[in-house]
Parts: structure tokens; sequence; C-alpha cells
């Protein structure tokens, strides 16, 4: 169809579709234009209008902006203005409506500059794309027709949704469009709007008998999320999920999965493509089937017996997903747990709390799967015991003492995770704990302290080289320096023997900005911990430092966190002459003085 022919179709299509929705529309908040008796007058307001859109006076610059819409293509002698409001002011929506009214090209000049910020915030608080949706339907068609110009597709289709049931009559007629692409990215638009985008179906349906391949399934998609009984859009899914074309077939799948369809129909189609050997048709049904629930169930567990391993994984997956809809399984879970494969055996034992209150009947088999080499069958025994019923939980205390004093880092790691979930039930891990601090490397070793003073606080001792140690690391493990003073800092005046080393952190801190733990961290935690006595002798080398930069920061630092109290130390230095004068010291002086004055007021 010939661009022109479809421009003209267009107009005769959105009075047809706009009518219905006009009562729905909420109506926009816009001000009164002035009112002119004829072309003249209108002419001669126009230098007055446009001197208008500089005023301080909101309400008088609104007025002015509306008034100029009014005048349509009289106005064009104020775009450079309103299209400066449109983008770099408050007045976004209202002067994105003149323009609208005004010319077309400077519309969509604004609007790129917007649309370019996306979800980036304006000066005004909101996104760039909400700044675009809130002029509202006037604005449509000058979005879409930026989205043929890649930079701006995805925020004006973003912006559109953004803008809502006023965009729809315009994406439906945009869906006769004679460029795929275009067409594509309506009914992309209108999926994402969901069920206010309802007036778009009967050009939907006429569509979903004309499109082919993608397009049609994408049509088709939309039509289920308008009407969940649409019957020939489910029969287009369903035939494309067992096409023998492997890109329309997982396009056909991801389509209903998308769409949540929940028909028992397409029960036997997933049950074969469980079965397949392809696993992204797998991870498919397996979503379609948990979607369409307890239904599915005794298809399931009829497939359970499978000698294929995948298929089986893929099975107990989904099951997984149905929940406690499929509780059904249980006996079938639990002959895996008490199997021979171990893999399997522990991925059912995790699956198992996910079945509700008919998984205490697992109970006695997940305690015996406690005492198996295993220890990721351990782990999920465990963590599924406790999940399960909470009264067995003591009896996982030592299994997972055993999978932390012996197993691999990771299983390490998820002993020490659930050892914490446990609080008290777990104390009887802390000497263990306390004998893996002497041995294990520094990461995990503050993985070990933040569980052990989780357990027992009073563990400082045990945890204090550990602490230190990790506060001289380097920049490549800023992190564990990070942790370690956030630790503690939560100690308290138990953890003052770290003050020297922490002055030592913090001297650091000032002379390299930015290569590890904050100088406001530091000082914080030693306030915290009683050495604030060491903070200030760093402070006051730091303000005498040849370095700018190591100035200007321990100036910021002095203000924000040190306080007043840093005041009787500075003065004093800088008269003794252990502090030489410099712009950092007289502002901060000046500061504090302000400060210490405002106080005794």
């Amino acid at each position: 169809m010939h661009l022109r022919i479809f421009a003209t179709l267009c107009a005769g299509l959105l009075l047809g579709l706009l009518g219905p929705m006009a009562s729905a529309q909420t109506p926009v908040v816009t001000p009164m234009p002035e009112s002119f008796k004829c072309q003249a007058s209108r002419e001669a307001a126009l230098p007055r209008l446009i001197n208008e859109l500089r005023s301080s006076d909101i309400k008088v610059r609104d007025r002015a902006i509306a008034t100029l819409g009014s005048f349509g293509v009289l106005a064009k002698p104020a775009l450079p203005t309103l299209g400066e409001i449109a983008v770099n002011s408050n007045g976004h929506a209202l002067a994105l409506r003149s323009l609208a009214k005004i010319d077309d090209e400077a519309t969509r000049v604004a609007l790129r500059k917007l649309l370019v910020g996306g979800r980036g915030r304006c000066k005004c608080g909101n996104t760039f794309v909400e700044v675009v949706a809130a002029a509202g339907e006037p604005i449509v068609p000058h979005l879409i027709s930026l989205i043929p110009e890649a930079q701006f597709t995805s925020n004006a289709l973003s912006a559109l949704v953004a803008i809502g049931e006023p965009a729809v009559p315009y994406l439906a007629v945009h869906l006769e469009h004679p460029s795929e692409a275009m067409r594509t990215h309506m009914t992309a638009a209108l999926i994402q709007l969901g069920k206010q985008a309802k007036a778009a179906v009967p050009m939907l349906e006429k569509r979903l008998s004309i499109e082919k391949g993608i397009p049609q399934l994408q049509v088709a998609h939309a039509l289920y999320v308008f009407n969940e009984s649409h019957k020939a859009a489910l029969d287009v899914l369903h035939h494309a999920a067992r096409d023998s074309d492997k890109t329309r077939r997982q396009e056909g799948l991801m389509r209903l999965q998308l769409a949540v369809v929940k028909d028992k129909e397409l029960i036997p189609t997933m049950m074969k493509l469980l079965a397949g050997g392809d696993s992204n048709d797998r991870s498919y049904a397996s979503v379609i089937l948990v979607n369409i629930g307890p239904s599915a169930v005794p298809h399931l567990i009829d497939a359970m017996p499978t000698k294929d391993r995948d298929h089986l994984i893929s099975v107990m997956n989904t099951l997984h997903g149905i929940g406690r809809g499929a509780a059904a399984s249980m006996p079938n879970l639990i002959g895996i747990l008490e199997g021979m494969d171990v893999a399997l055996a522990s991925q059912a034992a995790s699956i198992l709390p996910s079945m509700g209150p008919d998984a205490t009947m697992a109970i006695p088999s997940l305690l015996a799967a406690l005492n198996h080499d295993d220890y990721n069958l351990k782990l999920a025994s465990a963590a599924s015991i406790v999940l399960i019923d909470g009264k067995q939980a003591p009896s996982v205390v030592d299994p997972l003492i055993v999978v932390l004093r012996k197993g691999k880092n990771e299983q390490q790691l998820r002993a020490l995770g659930q050892l914490n979930s446990l609080r008290e039930l777990a104390r009887p891990a802390v000497g263990v704990i306390v004998e893996m601090l002497k041995s294990e490397q520094l990461p995990m070793r503050m993985t070990l302290v933040d569980t052990l003073l989780r357990l027992d606080n009073s563990q400082v001792d045990a945890v204090m080289p550990t602490l230190q140690e990790a506060l001289t690391v380097g920049r490549e493990q800023s992190h564990l320096q990070r942790f370690a003073v956030r630790q503690l800092a939560s100690l308290g005046l138990k953890a003052k023997i770290a003050g020297p080393t922490l002055a030592v952190v913090l001297k650091r801190s000032l002379e390299n900005q930015g290569a590890g733990v904050s100088g406001y961290l530091v000082v914080d935690c030693m306030k915290k911990i009683g050495a604030s006595d060491r903070v200030m002798p760093v402070v006051l080398a730091a303000l005498n430092s040849d370095n700018a930069e190591e100035r200007e920061e321990t100036h910021y630092l002095v203000q924000d966190v040190v306080g007043v109290s840093a005041l009787g130390p500075i003065e004093t230095a800088l008269a003794n002459g252990q502090l030489r004068d410099s712009v950092e010291v007289r502002s901060v002086l000046r500061d504090l003085r302000s400060r210490a004055g405002a106080k005794k007021g």
C-alpha cells in the first residue's frame, strides 16, 4: 500500500476508533486561552505572548503557551521559545501540546531531545519518557512518526504505552501500515497496554487472517491478552508450538508463555516437548505447564518413570513450579529422594517444601538423607526439613557442621547461610567456626566472622585478628575492608583495640580518595569504638599535606563528620605553628566557628 494512500485511510479509520473512546479519555487540564475577535488582533498580540513565555509568573506563562497553541501556524515565530520550554522547563507537557498544533517538525525536534534521555530524570524529577507521556493524546501521532528512527524507537514506544488508552486508536490504525516493522511495533505496544487496548480488537482480528509468520503470532498473542477465550488466536499459537520449524515453534511457545495461556488443550503438546531433545523447547513447555497448573499434574506423574534424565529433571522442575497443586506427586518425589541418583535425590529434596502441608510425609526420608555421604544432599535435605517442619530444625545442625568442616568452599558457604538462619539453635557450631578462623583464607574468614558474631557476639577476641587483617587489604579487596569497618562499628567499645589500624586506614583514604573504604565510614566507626582521639592527628597531618586534593577531602570530612569538636585542636595547631595556613584551613575554621557560635546562641 502506498504511504500516501495509507495516510488518507488513517484519517477515516481514526474517526471511527476515536468516537467510542471520546467519553473514556481523561480531560487534560489546560489554561483557558485568550480569545480574539479577528486575525489582525491575534497577529498584534503575538509579540506580547512570546514575551510572556519568559514570565516568572507560571500562570501568565502557561496561558501564553495555551493561547499560542490555539493560534496554530500563525504562532510559528514562537517556536524557538516554545521548543526551549518543552525541553528545558517544567512546562514540558503544555508546550509540547502547543507545538503539536503549530508545527510538526518543531514538535519532533523537541521530542527527539526529550526521548534521547529515556529513563533518565530531567530537572522536574520525572523521567524523560514520563515528561513526554504527560502531553497525552495530541503528541501520539508525532511519537509514532519517530518510531522508524532507531535511536528513538524504544523510548517512543514506552511513551505511547505510558499515555495509555488515548494512544490506542492511533496504534490500531497503524496495524495497517505497509511496513511490517511498524506493524510489529504497534502490536507490541498494544500487548503492553493489555486490556485497556480492547478497542483495537476488531483491527487485530482483521490482521490475524492477513498476517503471516511471526507477525501473525504476535497478533494472536495480543488477541489472547485481550480475550482469553479467543479460540482463533489460541489455535494460531498452538499450531505454531507444534511446527517443525524451530524458529516458528519457539516463537509460538514464547507467545504462549508470555500470554500466560492456561488452556488444558495444550497439555499433550507440552508433554511431548518436555520429553524432547531441545532444551529451549523443554524450558518453554515447563513454564506453560506451570501456568496450566494442577490439571497437568497427572500427565507429569505418568511421565516420571522415564529413564531419560533430562526429561525427568524437566518434569520435576515443572512440579516444583506448580507447587501445592502438585502434592499428588509426593510419593514419586520421595522415591527419587531415596533412590541411587544423588543429584536427582538432592533436587527432589529441594522441591519437597513447595508441595505444602503434605510435604510432612517426606520428613523421615529427609532425616535419613542427612546421614548420606554426599554434602549437597545433606544441605538440600537440611534446608527442606527446616522449611517443612521447624520443630525438626535441631536435627540438621550436626550435619551442617560436618559440611562446614569438610565441604568445598561453595558448600561451606551454603552451610553457613543455613546456620545463620537457625540462630540460637546453631550455637554448637561456634567452636568449629572459631577453629576455622585460624586456617581459612581471608574471604572465607570474613564470612565466618559474620556468622560467628550472629551466633555469639561475645567472641570479640576470636574475630579481631581477622577484622584487623581485612583493614589492611589492597584496593582489589576493598569490599572486605568496608565489611570489616562495619563489623567493628557494630562491636562498639569492645573493638577499641582496632583504633590504631583504623587511623592508618583513615590516613590512606584521605591520601587516595576512592582507593578503598570511605574516610567518612572510618571516622564514624572510630567514634563508635571509642577511638575518636586518634582522628584529629590524622586530620591535622592531612590538612598540612602538599596535596590539594587531600586537603580538600579532609576539609569536607571535618565539616560533615568530625564536626565542631575539631575547632579547638585546629586553632591550637595553627597557633603553635604545627598547622600551615591554607585556603582549606581558613574555610574549615570559618565553618566551624559559625557552627560553634550558632550552637552557643
